[in-house]
């Protein structure tokens, strides 16, 4: 015989022993089985379930299930019946059922089919799930411990992500941040999603941006959100810088110094100058070394737009972007700044505010802050005045329209006289604000009237040799 042909005949061979595979017992009769496991091995004979019954036990096990009777008692043999059960195929609930009716234990009979109709009912309803069931107390500790490792090693790699995060970065975590001195967010602040949809644009497109718009129309507040908004994109930091006067520029600025000589800007430590000349080398020196950064420039004005120039660089780099907020057109290097347009309010940003400054809105508000808006041109700063005084004195929207409507010929002559560029909104919307605080404070209502009468110039003094003198 070949070698070919023996190999086939062993393989037929084992072909023909090997057994099917082994199905367990259903998780439902096994948990019958559980839930009745204590009562079964208290009465319980071993010897006797064996006797009478039809299991198809495995080689040994009746052996092993009798020997544990005699040396460890009845209870200890029932036990090892019940374990050697719990692992037979799905018949062996069915044939031991049986047994017991031979012997006869027909109150443990009784008690396994009321059980196992429980489960079914159970499992039926929805109550219990399926695969819950069936589980021996050792097993569910098994896998509750398996769980337990699992999120213990999810925990740990997570704990050394962390680490690692930790090392490559630390020395960014413990730098100073520049938002730190950045103006706070207004928390009335509502809307302009569009405008800040528009500086997007503006920024990436031409790394220079003006929001122009009229006095009191929200540009200041729209660049401090804008920066607070933005931040995580200006890893460089976000900086703010107000040009009204170099006075102002360097009020701004001031409190970059130490910031700077933190993050090692000034290489030659200049002695500790705080002045207003070091602290501008400073943050030139850091604006033009670095990338990823926001300056913010508030009321910028022609006759300092030089000293911006001096601060930034003069090739701008994709990733360094200027935002400005002026009441006129602005260049920078004798190029027009590209510009935003901020226009006033619509009626659902004027609704908003209300919300926000006074309280959610009814009905009937809703349709006097509409009339109360129109009338005041949708511009924010006068809305602001109306609603603030509405939540101080407690008073409807109705009722200070029409302190608003009978302020406006009281305040006519003020068109005639050219006083500024201030809105007659806005204006009219003062007088409520006076006659108010006259009736609180008279003191302090005079103070006002004496001094509405001063500019911000400084009055001259006549020389000695002055006519007007004596």
């Amino acid at each position: 015989m070949t070698s070919s042909a023996v190999q086939r005949k062993v393989i037929s061979q084992n072909q023909a022993t090997t057994k099917p595979p082994v199905v367990a017992m259903d998780p439902l009769h096994r948990q019958a089985v559980l839930d009745c496991y204590d009562d079964i091995a208290r009465d319980l004979d071993p010897g006797l379930a064996l006797r009478y019954g039809t299991v198809r036990w495995r080689d040994g096990d009746p052996g092993f299930i009798k020997a544990r009777a005699r040396t460890e008692g009845a209870n200890a043999g029932a036990r090892a019946l019940l374990d050697r059960l719990m692992d037979l195929p799905s018949d062996g609930f069915d044939d031991f059922v049986q047994s017991l009716k031979d012997v006869p234990y027909n109150h443990l009979v009784r008690q396994l089919l009321e059980t196992q109709e429980r489960l079914k009912t159970e499992v039926e309803r929805g109550e219990i799930r399926r695969r819950d069931l069936g589980r021996r107390p050792q097993e569910v500790t098994r896998l509750t411990a398996n769980r337990t490792g699992a999120l213990c090693i999810l925990m740990a790699t997570f704990l050394i992500c962390a680490w690692m995060c930790a090392v490559l970065y630390g020395s960014r975590i413990h730098e100073p941040t520049f938002m730190a001195v950045f103006p706070r967010r207004l928390k009335t602040f509502v809307g302009r999603e569009d405008v800040f949809s528009r500086v997007d644009a503006c920024l990436q497109e031409n790394q220079t941006c003006l929001i122009k718009g009229l006095g009191g129309v929200g540009k200041t507040s729209v660049a401090i959100e804008y920066g607070h908004r933005r931040a995580g994109r200006y890893h460089g930091g976000v900086f703010w810088v107000r040009l009204a006067s170099k006075r102002d520029m360097c009020a701004s600025i001031s409190l970059y110094g130490l910031l700077l000589i933190e993050r090692g800007v000034d290489s030659v430590q200049r002695h500790n100058d705080r002045s207003c000349e070091s602290v501008k080398y400073l943050l030139k020196m850091y604006l033009r070394k670095s990338q990823d950064w926001l300056l913010v420039v508030d009321e910028a004005v022609s006759e300092t737009m030089k000293e911006l120039e001096f601060l930034i660089p003069h090739t701008f780099r994709v990733t360094i972007h200027v935002l400005l907020t002026s009441n006129e057109y602005q260049r920078l290097d004798n190029e027009r700044i590209p510009v935003v347009d901020l226009p006033p309010f619509n009626e659902n940003e004027a609704q908003e505010m209300f919300n926000r400054t006074v309280r959610p809105s009814s009905k009937k508000d809703r349709k006097e802050i509409k009339r109360l808006s129109r009338s005041l041109g949708h511009h924010p700063l006068a809305l602001q005045l109306a609603f603030s005084f509405i939540s101080a004195t407690g008073c409807s929207v109705r009722e200070y329209h029409e302190k608003y409507i009978g302020s406006s010929e009281k305040v006519a002559w003020l068109d005639k006289s050219d006083i500024g560029q201030v809105t007659n909104s806005i204006r009219q919307t003062l007088d409520p604000h006076i006659h108010t605080l006259d009736q609180l404070s008279p003191g302090t209502a005079k103070l006002l009237n004496t001094t509405s009468f001063m500019g911000p110039d400084c009055i001259p003094c006549p020389q000695p040799n002055s006519l007007s003198f004596g």
